[in-house]
């Protein structure tokens, strides 16, 4: 059976206290998952693992982006004592999730485009800065000299387990040079780890990775200690974190569909976009639609795309 770790500055610790992860449909025992309390977080965040990110060049950065994306894509990556091929994670993470393979492919394809072209990314975040600043600490903005200072030395992120693909989320993080403390889903360990294995092989150094399977207390823990963070989950799971501009709140997803008095007559058009925007992704992702809203046709356009929702057929 696979035993996953957590990661204490990249270091592999077996805990004693394990969490079974099942098989989704059989219920067959899959792996074990090492459980870390939030003692062990708080002591861990307290060290100061920022100089070895701080020591890189930005540009050399990227190229560990760009190398880990193949990495994370075609590459048998450690998990605790074994090699998990790319063949083997999809199996491992459809059987504890439920996400159907194709989608876990899928979702693997986004991330590995997420991680090739992170420069990109920084681009759009910096607006055009020249990365050189963040290695210098200053530079220019067309005439203008402007200097740079991180707001946070450790960036934490209490993940979901729904779908895999808003883990290019927390990325750039580490492209601007921040360690990171992850809790990754209770269901789902596989992507962020094969992540922080595929860029540890790429070149990342091992101090810029934490990595904590726990429970509401840990999550809390690496909330309450990191000076920037995320978190995803239910109304009353983000509800303690609202109004905290250092944590980005990835709450529950309230997308409609509005159809007014000048389309709800042609809703049959439509409908083809409506199945796909309640199915989607299993129907799983925060933007999957919520409600579709009309002011007339209502029984009709109910109707119709239960039909279409009916007619998809789960297969093994």
């Amino acid at each position: 059976m696979l035993r996953v770790p957590a990661l204490r500055a990249g270091q592999a610790y077996n805990s004693k206290d394990l969490f079974v992860l099942r098989d989704y449909a059989t219920q067959n025992a899959v792996a074990e998952v090492g459980m870390v309390n939030a003692g062990l977080i708080s002591r861990d965040l307290r060290r100061d693992d920022w100089t070895d990110l701080q020591s890189l060049r930005s540009k050399d950065i990227l190229e560990f982006f760009r190398i880990g994306a193949k990495h994370f894509m075609e590459a048998a990556l450690p998990v605790g004592g074994d090699e998990q091929s790319p063949a083997e994670f999809v199996a491992v993470q459809s059987a504890t999730t439920g996400l159907p393979e194709e989608l876990c492919r899928r979702n693997m394809t986004k991330i590995e485009a997420a991680m090739a072209n992170m420069g990109e990314t920084l681009d759009g975040l910096t607006r055009g800065l020249d990365l050189a600043a963040l290695d210098a600490g200053y530079g220019k903005r067309g005439e203008h000299m402007i200097s740079f200072g991180a707001v946070a030395r450790r960036f934490g992120a209490v993940l979901p387990a729904n779908s895999p693909g808003v883990h290019a989320l927390w990325l750039p993080a580490l492209a601007l040079k921040m360690p990171v403390a992850l809790k990754p889903g209770q269901r789902e360990p596989w992507t962020p780890l094969r992540i922080l294995e595929a860029l540890r092989r790429a070149g990342f150094p091992d101090s810029a990775f934490g990595f904590y399977p726990a429970g509401h207390d840990g999550a809390s823990m690496i909330l309450q200690r990191c000076e920037a963070g995320m978190i995803f989950g239910a109304g009353p799971t983000v509800a303690p974190w609202r109004n905290r501009a250092r944590i980005e709140i990835h709450g529950p997803g309230y997308s409609k569909i509005l159809l007014g008095r000048d389309k709800a007559e042609a809703w049959e058009q439509f409908l083809d976009l409506m199945a796909v925007s309640v199915a989607g992704n299993s129907g799983r992702s925060c933007i999957n639609v919520s409600s579709i809203r009309t002011v007339s046709h209502g029984k009709e356009l109910a109707l119709a795309l239960a039909e279409r929702l009916a007619a998809i057929k789960p297969l093994p």
